[in-house]
């Protein structure tokens, strides 16, 4: 997995939209591309998980490198 770098999460990541967090990630492969992140809070939880709308995200429906990239600048 390659190295994800704070810089990649455009500045603002964790804006508030309702009970949600969210960030714009810049795609790692094409320049111009980007996805969003968002942070969703799993009904009658504590727990949380994440969804992009990146196609590795929305058709493998696993964790991918833009979720990871939001995490880390979470973690700070």
């Amino acid at each position: 997995m390659e190295t994800v770098t704070a810089t990649q999460v455009e500045r603002g990541a964790g804006e508030r939209f309702g009970a949600r967090k969210y960030a714009t990630v810049e795609s790692f492969t094409s320049p111009g591309v980007e996805y969003r992140v968002v942070k969703v809070r799993v009904r009658n939880s504590r727990d949380y998980r994440y969804v992009c709308t990146c196609p590795d995200h929305v058709y493998r429906q696993r964790t991918c490198k833009h979720i990871d990239a939001f995490q880390q600048v979470e973690r700070g």
